[in-house]
């Protein structure tokens, strides 16, 4: 609804511009799937954020992407990340970790 009206009740009036869709780490496989598949379809999102994305993406889909990686991640990978291109850029932020220290610190082990 919101990209469809170009406006919204939730937004108080203002103007949508862009759509951006952003997913870390596990959601990255769920989102990198709907660009892969949906979005060259449909077009809805005008750009993509990946943090600690995993796998390829196509090369022929106009929506801007920006993927941040961690070191740690990107070596668990066992290859690099595909090449930039004028639609897709990746960053490696080295020393980053995949979790936060909040993360780290607060976690509850369910079990």
């Amino acid at each position: 609804q919101l990209a469809a009206s170009n406006t919204s009740s939730m937004l108080k009036g203002l103007q949508v511009k862009h759509v951006i869709a952003a997913a870390e780490s596990q959601s990255t496989l769920k989102v990198s799937t709907y660009y892969n598949t949906i979005q060259p379809l449909h077009q809805v999102y005008d750009g993509f954020l990946f943090y600690d994305r995993t796998g390829q993406l196509r090369t022929d889909v106009n929506a801007k992407t920006i993927a941040i990686g961690t070191e740690i991640f990107t070596a668990l990978m066992g290859y690099a990340p595909q090449a930039d291109t004028d639609h897709q850029r990746w960053w490696e932020v080295n020393g980053a970790s995949h979790f936060s220290l909040d993360e780290i610190q607060n976690y509850v082990d369910p079990f």
